[in-house]
């Protein structure tokens, strides 16, 4: 246990060093390249050409699925480097990042951030000593014998979760993709996810197998803009989409359990490492499509302090406080609520269902 507290305190630290030094000595310039014809850039001393710029469309529709160009610097001429949206380029110390694309121009972004290597580093090791941490602390604290009235509720909780389930496979087949994009399918997996906690975990009871069920029939009074099948955007075309909202889902399935049992079970700390492993994919997802591991859009703000109050929440679990255990949990469910409520449907972001 003190070796995983102590790993997990030193990558918190190695990752508080790095946002330092990206702070003090990254440096970005955005630039629109007509197609075709070269422009100077002092930064790096060379002049780029961009050449073959390609939108592709959904079919029957104008909506792009992705953008790709071929980027040529007069130093390599016999060097094509292909980028695309979420596949940056690097040349001459800068990550060059295809942001837009235009009837006859590129827009790009060009960053040099010396910290880029140990921030990635560090957001790894956070996840993995994460998953250390949450080991040690589900150990130290084993759970009784299963009780007949467990193995009911979990018998009771496998039928909503199979009609859930298939509403997920159903969702998945009609959109051609994982369903993670809308309010729509967020609550959908938001409510598999509490319903699974229900099923595989034992410090859960009847109130969460309550609101799992009405997150489920939620669905079906959300308005019509809020469930739409939309496309996505060519930002969300990553191998990052699906682990990043999938394990932030479960994180906020295991936390609403933990704050609604009266245990003091394994929920916690399996939420507390879905959500940090989703945090982590996020800022480095962020870093591939947008040139940045965070931006402080309102989301990201508010699982800051999701992470940070779960955190808190362990930590006085640790010192075998339940009262302040408690108040950390719920704390850190209030702040998914607003987000759920506030921040993805009336705010604008990067994250908003609107």
């Amino acid at each position: 246990m003190r070796f995983w507290t102590h790993a997990f305190c030193a990558a918190i630290a190695l990752l508080t060093a790095a946002c330092l030094w990206a702070a003090v000595s990254a440096r970005s310039f955005s630039f629109t390249v007509p197609g075709g014809e070269p422009i100077y850039l002092p930064q790096v001393d060379d002049v780029l050409t961009v050449h073959e710029p390609t939108a592709a469309h959904y079919p029957g529709t104008d909506a792009p699925r992705a953008y790709s160009a071929v980027l040529r610097f007069s130093a390599a001429p016999d060097t094509d480097r292909a980028l695309s949206v979420n596949r940056p380029v690097t040349y001459r110390g800068h990550r060059f990042y295809l942001m837009s694309m235009g009837a006859d121009a590129v827009g790009l972004v060009a960053r040099r951030n010396p910290a880029w290597p140990l921030l990635l580093v560090s957001f790894c090791l956070v996840g993995l000593t994460a998953v250390g941490l949450a080991v040690a602390l589900v150990r130290l604290r084993p759970m009784p014998a299963v009780t007949a009235g467990e193995v009911r509720l979990r018998l009771v909780s496998a039928l909503p979760l199979a009609v859930v389930g298939a509403l997920f496979v159903i969702r998945t087949v009609q959109a051609g993709r994982l369903p993670f994009a809308n309010m729509y399918e967020a609550l959908l997996f938001f409510s598999a996810s509490v319903l699974l906690f229900v099923v595989l975990t034992r410090d859960t009871g009847l109130p969460a197998l309550i609101v799992g069920v009405g997150l489920c029939v939620a669905l079906f009074l959300l308005p019509a803009r809020l469930t739409l099948i939309r496309p996505l955007p060519p930002a969300l075309h990553s191998p990052l989409f699906a682990p990043h909202v999938a394990l932030a889902f479960l994180g906020y399935g295991g936390l609403l359990v933990a704050a609604l049992s009266p245990r003091r079970g394994p929920a916690l700390p399996i939420a507390f490492v879905a959500f940090t492993l989703a945090v982590a994919l996020g800022a480095i997802w962020a870093e591939l499509a947008w040139a940045r591991f965070w931006s402080w859009d309102p989301k990201e703000t508010w699982s800051l302090v999701t992470w940070l109050l779960m955190l808190c929440a362990l930590v006085f679990r640790r010192l075998d406080r339940p009262g302040l255990e408690r108040a950390s949990t719920i704390l850190a469910l209030a702040t998914v609520v607003y987000n759920f409520l506030i921040v993805n449907v009336i705010l604008r972001g990067l994250h908003s269902y609107r």
